[in-house]
């Protein structure tokens, strides 16, 4: 996909966002948000940085704001940490993906949004069970794949990796790893949303 996007001079920086489960207790769930913002005019300025979890059914089930200064035609970073009461775990069985929205607020204006995916769950390596995805042993059964769809070339369409993946996963494939060259976005999204492990170099 070829995009133009369009901000104004204070906004998210483009990929400047990032976020994990930081904790998973009692039916809680502890989401830790990195944000990075521009800020390109030539006076610092107070704003509220908002990150707003929904679910799939755009219900707000998590909100979380924190007031910033953004420095003067710099760029800086902020962390947030908050809780999503009783979550809906993402796995390989039931991938399920909230929204997370990050809102710049300054002046009483929305000057930037950004939405992403957020998948809430833990992955951790043992020396004696190996990896664990929500505190439970999986046995990741996988293959290497390339950024391109053979015939199709290095621009592929969307349901060509939508295809490759439902069939990996009738076999019994529940990871992959990318090779050698950075995948497309859209690809990751769709190993997310399907339920695909995913080593990304």
């Amino acid at each position: 996909h070829v995009r133009l996007v369009e901000t104004g001079r204070t906004r998210f920086e483009k990929w400047g966002g990032f976020n994990y489960t930081k904790n998973l207790t009692d039916g809680n769930a502890t989401i830790f948000v990195e944000s990075t913002v521009v800020n390109d005019k030539g006076t610092e300025m107070p704003a509220v940085i908002r990150q707003t979890v929904l679910d799939a059914e755009g219900k707000v089930v998590a909100e979380n704001s924190c007031e910033v200064t953004l420095p003067a035609s710099g760029k800086s970073t902020f962390g947030q940490t908050f809780d999503v009461p009783q979550p809906r775990l993402w796995n390989l069985d039931e991938p399920y993906l909230y929204t997370l929205r990050s809102v710049i607020i300054a002046g009483g204006k929305e000057l930037d949004r950004v939405d992403n995916t957020l998948g809430i769950r833990t992955i951790e390596y043992d020396i004696d069970k190996g990896f664990l995805l929500n505190g439970e042993r999986v046995k990741m059964l996988g293959v290497n794949v390339h950024h391109d769809g053979g015939a199709v070339g290095a621009a592929v369409p969307e349901r060509v990796w939508e295809r490759r993946i439902e069939i990996l996963k009738e076999g019994g494939c529940n990871a992959i790893r990318t090779a050698h060259n950075a995948p497309a976005p859209e690809f990751l999204d769709i190993c997310d949303r399907l339920g695909m492990l995913v080593m990304d170099e």
